[in-house]
């Protein structure tokens, strides 16, 4: 388990436990990170929702939660995440449509979705995300078509849907 006393730790850069069969919730708290750049937390027993407060992770640039526990929805407010380069939330039990918020993530360039319980269209404001190199949807529910400006991404180069 994570501890929430570890949010104290507001020095932090890096933090990779990964593979370490961790249980417990991802703990709001934890949004006190403001330094933290890298964060991988993947393929463990983690459960719970993504909160809302990691939002106030200002210089986040990787953040890797894939293969654990974790349900509910995206967090509209992680779209102010604005250094954000990767995101891999898939094999996960997460929920709802995508927030349209997140189409202010201008610096992603790896975003894997895939493997989770999502809903809706891919929304419009996604296409400013115009760095993306890999971008993974299999495995879900969406609906619709995939948006015509995914083409207009000039550094993609792995796109993954059923």
């Amino acid at each position: 388990t994570l501890p929430p006393e570890w949010s104290a730790m507001t020095n932090i850069e890096s933090f990779y436990l990964g593979k370490n069969k961790l249980t417990g919730p991802l703990h709001a708290e934890y949004g006190n990170w403001s330094k933290i750049r890298d964060l991988r937390l993947y393929e463990n027993q983690l459960h719970g929702i993504l909160p809302e407060d990691w939002s106030e992770m200002a210089e986040l640039e990787t953040l890797y939660l894939h293969s654990n526990l974790l349900t509910g929805s995206l967090p509209p407010a992680w779209g102010s995440l604005n250094k954000l380069q990767q995101l891999f939330v898939e094999d996960n039990i997460l929920t709802g449509t995508l927030p349209s918020e997140l189409g202010a993530l201008t610096e992603v360039e790896a975003l894997l979705l895939n493997t989770n319980s999502f809903t809706g269209a891919i929304p419009y404001e996604w296409a400013q995300m115009t760095k993306m190199q890999d971008f993974s949807l299999f495995d879900n529910s969406f609906t619709g078509s995939l948006p015509s400006y995914i083409s207009e991404w000039p550094d993609l180069w792995w796109l993954s849907v059923d």
